[in-house]
């Protein structure tokens, strides 16, 4: 079940103050594609995944809060051409202007990932060629985040989401080569049955999409994923990465956390990751950072309070 509600924000480039779409509750039924896109309903809520403002054109996954430069970029005549570029979706150019901004802000591995998304709604309106550019640039974003220090993936998982990317967008010879290159990086038997699988379909020239329950020997029900969650609790608010050991934590309404407060983020392959809070930036919305266990895919999580 997913639980949407339009709360009041103000854009932090203009000042508008508008009714924005948030995503408060989520579940994933299911386990996710080869490229991190989460299972149904979770699926569905992609849109809540970045706000835009309707008079400046300012977007992020977080309206009231500053990309970086934005205040001054948001004006160029580059901005304007990427909120006007009509050979994407409208919610991918959404996805696409807040990568703009995360590019410019050094956010690169954020910028891979709201690429990637903008992807994911090209696939759902059939923009089969604007899809397959929005995977390439996803694709250099993330290398060039692992470059620069600033990756939201381990290398090994970063790796095979890259094969799956270029297989998708039919660069077989390169994709294949991303399979071997993560092989070197990781000797878990989950993550090479899928490098193994990606490798395969890169050979058979397929550039359909893949879930993981498609690879032999996964369980396509995952039926511990909500048994777990459910033992957590209520969830607190909805975390979306920062790197790969911080989050930023968007609050429910009526629950507020201090700094060092611990909370378990939950997820399929997160349930056990704690984290804490290292800063609270607004009433609503909190920085923390992992103290156990590791950050697995591209997010969003629930937030339920430590036990």
């Amino acid at each position: 079940m997913t639980t949407l509600r339009k709360e009041t924000r103000s854009c932090a480039v203009c000042g508008l103050v508008e009714a924005h779409e948030v995503l408060v509750t989520s579940s994933q039924l299911g386990v996710p594609d080869l490229d991190l896109r989460p299972p149904p309903p979770l699926r569905g809520a992609l849109s809540t995944f970045v706000q835009s403002c309707s008079r400046c054109g300012y977007a992020a996954p977080a309206i009231d809060q500053l990309l970086g430069d934005a205040a001054r970029v948001v004006r160029t005549p580059e901005y304007r051409a990427v909120l006007s570029d009509h050979d994407y979706p409208s919610v991918a150019q959404r996805f696409l202007a807040a990568a703009f901004l995360e590019e410019r802000a050094k956010e690169t591995g954020n910028a891979a990932l709201s690429w990637l998304r903008a992807a994911w709604i090209c696939d759902d309106a059939g923009a089969t060629e604007a899809a397959r550019s929005a995977r390439l640039k996803a694709v250099l974003l993330f290398r060039a985040a692992r470059a620069s220090g600033v990756a939201v993936l381990e290398p090994a998982e970063e790796q095979a989401v890259i094969a799956d990317l270029l297989r998708r967008a039919g660069s077989f010879a390169a994709s294949e080569q991303a399979c071997r290159d993560a092989l070197i990086l990781t000797q878990d038997e989950r993550l090479v049955s899928i490098l193994d699988f990606q490798r395969l379909r890169a050979q058979a020239k397929d550039s359909a999409a893949y879930r993981l329950d498609q690879i032999e020997g996964e369980d396509p029900t995952n039926p511990t994923v909500d048994e777990a969650l459910a033992t957590l609790g209520d969830p607190i608010g909805v975390a979306v990465p920062i790197d790969d050991q911080r989050v930023t934590i968007r609050l429910n309404a009526d629950n507020r956390v201090r700094r060092a407060t611990d909370l378990v983020l939950g997820a399929p392959g997160n349930e056990n990751v704690r984290v804490r809070v290292e800063s609270v930036t607004s009433p609503d919305r909190v920085i923390a950072s992992v103290i156990s266990g590791a950050l697995s895919g591209a997010g969003p999580w629930m937030v339920f309070r430590g036990r």
